[in-house]
Formats: structure tokens, C-alpha cells, sequence
């Protein structure tokens, strides 16, 4: 006879207690993407998570990334118009809206490159940019 907790040996009911391999299927994760193609790799992973079927009693798929909290985004960039998915992926995908990045995922700087090339005398004064730049008047 078995136990109380336990199912039949013959049976195909999986038993209510999880152990701890079950519990541990699915890692806090925090994705980092920097630049424009880490963006686009993330974007994809982002319509993954959403398309995927998750939970065993319930099989269901994710109404947005928010009800998903073991997996945050971070993107870095320092192109300010690169940070939009475009092409055809934009057009025909109706996850679009869901998966693109929310304000608070953005990190977005631009970076004025004319600060340090202006001039050479400008460049010197970033000796660690100056010792790999290959555009300057003198090379």
C-alpha cells in the first residue's frame, strides 16, 4: 500500500511535491544587451519568452515580460537612433509592441566623437584614445 504522499507505482499522476530540480528549471536572469545587435538578440529572446508555453497545470502563455519577473533587460547604447528594432520584424510582427524595450530597460548616451577628433591637439588630451585612433592628420 502506498503512502499518503506518494502516487502509485502504477500510476500516471505525477506527485504534488516538487522537488528541488523541479524548482530550479528556471534562473533569475538578467539579459544585457549592448548595442544595437545585442538589442536585436534580445528581441529575440523577448519574443521567445513570450511565444513559450509556461506552468505545468495551467499551459500558458505570458500576457507581457511583466509577469515574467525572473527575467529583467537592461539595454545599453550609445547610438541614440539605433535603439529601434526596423525592417520587417517591425512590420509583421504583432508581439512588436510587447517585446520592445521599455524606458526603464534603456540606457542611452550618445557619444560626440567630434569632442575628441577635432583636432590633434584635442586628441592628445586623451592619450588612451590618441595611442589607438587611426584617423588624425599626423597618421
Amino acid at each position: 500500500m502506498a503512502e499518503k504522499n506518494e502516487a502509485p507505482a502504477d500510476s500516471t499522476v505525477a506527485p504534488a511535491i516538487k522537488t528541488n530540480a523541479d524548482l530550479l528549471k528556471v534562473l533569475p536572469t538578467l539579459y544585457i544587451a549592448v548595442g544595437g545587435t545585442g538589442m536585436e538578440v534580445l528581441l529575440r529572446v523577448r519574443r521567445r519568452l513570450m511565444n513559450a508555453w509556461w506552468g505545468t497545470e495551467t499551459n500558458s502563455r505570458l500576457a507581457s515580460l511583466g509577469d515574467f519577473p525572473l527575467a529583467q533587460f537592461l539595454h545599453f547604447d550609445l547610438d541614440g537612433g539605433a535603439v529601434k528594432e526596423q525592417g520587417k520584424a517591425t512590420r509583421t510582427d504583432l508581439l512588436d509592441e510587447v517585446v520592445k524595450f521599455t524606458d526603464e530597460e534603456k540606457f542611452v548616451e550618445t557619444f560626440d566623437l567630434r569632442k575628441y577628433i577635432a583636432s590633434d591637439d584635442d586628441l592628445r588630451k586623451y592619450s588612451t584614445i590618441h595611442s589607438w585612433f587611426p584617423l588624425t592628420a599626423a597618421k
